[in-house]
Formats: C-alpha cells, sequence, structure tokens
C-alpha cells in the first residue's frame, strides 16, 4: 500500500484484505469519500518504520466474497467456461471464488460495465496540503477522519487487559486459545472494527446480476446463488444483522489452530460459554469499560447461533430458517426459483450478530 498514492473513492467499494501464504483475510471495505493512502501527508520522516510490506493489499470491488453454495462441480465449470468462452478453473476453497467471478466480469459474453471510480490528488496538491496553512482545514479534516478510524487501535492494549481480567474472574477454562480469539473476534465485528458478511443485495463490491445470471444460466446451480460480500457492521444503525462462519475463519490470528477433532457445534458451545461473560462484564458500573462504546455495545447485542444439523442443541437453530429470518438470502436480480443452500459450508456453523 506504501506505493498508493492519496486519493478518494467516488463511486462503488473497495476491499482491503491481508494475503499471506495462501490465506486471504478481509480486513476492511471502504466506500465513496473515504480519502486512501492518508499517511502521505500525516505520517513525519519517523527513525523507524513500523509498516509491514507486502500484507495489506486493495482490490476494486470485493476480493473475498464467495457463493454460498459450493461451485465446484467438474462439468458445470466446464459449461461455464464454454459460455463465457474463457478457460475457468474449478475454485478449491471459498477464497478461489474470486477467481470465477472475476472471469465473469471480464467475460466478452456478459459485458458487464462494472467499476469503480476513484479520485487521485495531485503532486502539486500532496505539496499544499504538506506545506500551505491555508490548507490546514483540510488536512486537519483529513488528519481527523483518520484518527476515528484507528480509535480502536490506539487502545487496543488496554482492551486485551480487560479479556484477561474477565478470563481469570470468571475462571474461564478455556484450554484452546482459538476458542477465546473468535469470542474476542466476534466482540470486533459486532464494533465494526473487522468485517463480518452478508447476503449481497446490491453492486456496491461486484457485479452481482451479472454473476448470478451466469451462474442460473450458463453454469446451472442447483440452489439458489447467494453471494456473501464482506461489510463493515455499524450496531448503532444498521437493521440487518452480519454474520460469521467457524467453517470459514477469517481472525488475522490463523496461527492460533482450531482443533480439528472438535466439531462445529461443540465450538458452538464454548462460544457461548465464554461470550457472554465477556458482554456481561462490559455492563458493570466498576468495569474499565463502562460509559464507553463497549458498554452500549454490550446492552444492544445479540448472538444467534446456526447449524445445518444442529443435533438437539437448543441454543443452535437450523440454518434452513434463515432463509424466513433473513430474506437477504434468497435475493436476487432476476427470478429465481432454486432451493435456498442451507446446508452451505458457511452455515455449517454460524453465528448472527444483530441489535436487538
Amino acid at each position: 500500500m506504501s506505493t498508493s498514492p492519496l486519493g478518494m473513492i467516488l463511486e462503488n467499494e473497495i476491499e482491503y484484505f491481508i494475503e499471506i501464504d495462501g490465506e486471504v483475510i478481509p480486513y476492511d471495505v471502504a466506500g465513496p469519500g473515504r480519502i486512501f493512502n492518508k499517511s502521505i501527508i500525516l505520517n513525519k520522516k519517523l527513525s523507524r518504520n513500523y509498516s509491514p510490506n507486502g500484507v495489506l493489499k486493495a482490490s476494486a470491488g470485493s476480493r473475498t466474497s464467495f457463493l454460498l453454495p459450493s461451485i465446484n462441480s467438474h462439468n458445470n465449470i466446464i459449461k461455464l467456461s464454454n459460455s463465457l468462452k474463457s478457460k475457468i478453473v474449478s475454485p478449491k476453497k471459498i477464497s478461489d471464488h474470486w477467481n470465477v467471478f472475476k472471469k465473469i466480469a471480464l467475460s466478452e459474453t456478459i459485458e458487464s460495465n462494472w467499476k469503480v471510480c476513484l479520485l487521485y490528488f495531485s503532486e502539486k496538491w500532496i505539496q499544499s496540503l504538506a506545506q500551505d496553512s491555508e490548507w490546514r482545514d483540510l488536512k486537519a479534516y483529513i488528519s481527523e477522519s483518520d484518527r476515528i478510524l484507528h480509535q480502536y487501535d490506539s487502545n487496543n492494549i488496554f482492551y486485551e487487559i480487560f479479556y484477561s481480567y474477565v478470563q481469570r474472574n470468571h475462571n474461564l477454562k478455556i484450554t484452546n486459545p482459538y476458542i477465546t480469539n473468535t469470542a474476542i473476534h466476534l466482540i470486533k465485528i459486532a464494533l465494526g472494527e473487522m468485517p463480518g458478511y452478508i447476503p449481497a443485495t446490491d453492486e456496491h463490491l461486484l457485479p452481482l446480476h451479472n454473476i448470478q445470471h451466469a451462474f442460473c444460466h450458463y453454469y446451472d446451480i442447483e440452489h439458489h446463488p447467494t453471494v456473501m460480500v464482506p461489510h463493515i457492521f455499524k450496531f448503532e444503525t444498521d437493521k440487518n444483522p452480519i454474520y460469521y462462519s467457524l467453517q470459514h475463519p477469517t481472525m488475522p490470528s490463523f496461527s492460533i489452530k482450531r482443533n480439528n477433532r472438535v466439531s462445529a457445534n461443540d465450538e458452538i458451545k464454548a462460544i457461548d460459554y465464554i461470550l457472554p461473560s465477556f458482554l456481561e462484564s462490559m455492563r458493570y458500573d466498576s468495569s474499565m469499560l463502562n460509559k464507553t462504546v463497549f458498554s452500549e455495545l454490550a446492552q444492544r447485542i445479540n448472538f444467534t447461533f446456526f447449524h445445518n444439523v444442529p443435533c438437539g442443541n437448543d441454543k443452535i437453530n437450523g440454518s434452513e430458517t434463515l432463509q424466513e429470518i433473513d430474506p437477504r438470502f434468497a435475493y436476487s436480480f432476476s427470478e429465481s426459483n432454486k432451493k435456498f443452500c442451507h446446508e452451505g459450508k458457511f452455515l455449517r456453523g454460524c453465528i448472527q450478530i444483530a441489535t436487538n
């Protein structure tokens, strides 16, 4: 990102993501009005450089979006390839769906006109922002917007102390740190500090109509082509929920491995054991997080668990109910009578985050 010029998004959205050793992790979603690469004018020349190289990347539209149904049928991929007159490789994992979406968007058969529009500031502008006192109001605005974006990060050490304190005082004996990290990550998603996923109902992040049309008419997909896209949740204003999947973990701390011998249902039980303690402790009058956004969040947020096979656990809902609870899962630009894919991998241990 260090080579990117100073600019602003004008139309549609871009996604920032982390890509390292085959892992692709959603980091942020930015839309019209967002100024990017502010460090060009805000950072003074320092003796130490803390920025890693080549880790944070950006894409026009979403890099980590995917279809809820599986699309790894070899025969159907061949049909799609022939229709688009472009060689397409069957995706091996969810993060590979983007490669197929890109082929669809660039296909001459589809003729998509989807794009992201950016405004780049000239070198003269950048020099004026950095040196001209008459530009100080604009520079102050950019500086303040950057400070607001990084409020969480600047206080992160205190949040780590809080979570450690709660685990000790509540005697939360979780042997696998993966579960604890997941619970904390869910709170970050609820706060809008990390992206979760929602069913796409617009074209801000990708050419949804073209993608759904291609999979219905050229790939001949069996289930409804629900496309999941990354989203930054705002619990103060968002009316619709956001989702996280235990089968598609997107925590930056991916080196802390899950226990593959433990089912998603068992992971949900463990998360449901630790998460309420974190939220309850945020609400205490004596809490270090009292009268912060955390205590407000704890009063207003609900976590609901879903699985295609709940195994008799009354705290886990059947994923087939999601279509009725959240009609976005059945959204389509064109008529579709295909069945909702409630057995999709993403929904086999899915957590819904919503305000009450």
